[in-house]
């Protein structure tokens, strides 16, 4: 009983980190337009003050757009060593391209039928809840820190 309890918890945690997946790119992106627009209004700045203003500015939105990269990059090694590879596919197209699971294609670029993407999904999930799992408090300190630099 115990150990279904877990798990259920790390699929939970999973299926999270797969909802976050686009926020996160798209909050990265965000930091990124506030970082170069923080860095060019540093450089048109006319007074001392007013340039370090927008330095401090520039360099929380860096940090804020870095550890999205980062986010970013641990979630994908982590949905890249799932096994076996349709499983792989699944959680790729399904959660990062958000396409629905009639339409998942699978080996030989041929379409999956539903109730093998359902099974798959499943499956990818539980490998991704163990791949994740040990680099959850990493996760959630990364997303700290980009809800800080907004």
């Amino acid at each position: 009983m115990q150990a279904e309890e877990i798990m259920e918890k790390k699929i939970a945690s999973a299926m999270e980190v797969c909802k976050k997946y686009n926020r996160i790119k798209a909050d990265g992106k965000k930091a990124e337009a506030v970082w170069k627009y923080n860095l060019d209004m540093a450089a048109d700045a006319k007074y001392p003050k007013e340039t370090e203003m927008y330095e401090e500015y520039a360099d929380k939105a860096l940090a804020g757009f870095k550890a999205s990269i980062k986010w970013l990059k641990i979630v994908d090694r982590a949905m890249r060593m799932v096994l076996p590879y349709e499983a792989e596919q699944v959680l790729i197209q399904h959660f990062v391209e958000g396409k629905p699971l009639k339409s998942i294609r699978g080996g030989r670029n041929q379409y999956m039928s539903r109730t093998t993407a359902t099974k798959y999904k499943k499956i990818g999930i539980q490998k991704l809840a163990d791949n994740i799992s040990s680099v959850e408090a990493d996760l959630k300190k990364l997303e700290e820190t980009l809800e800080n630099s907004l």
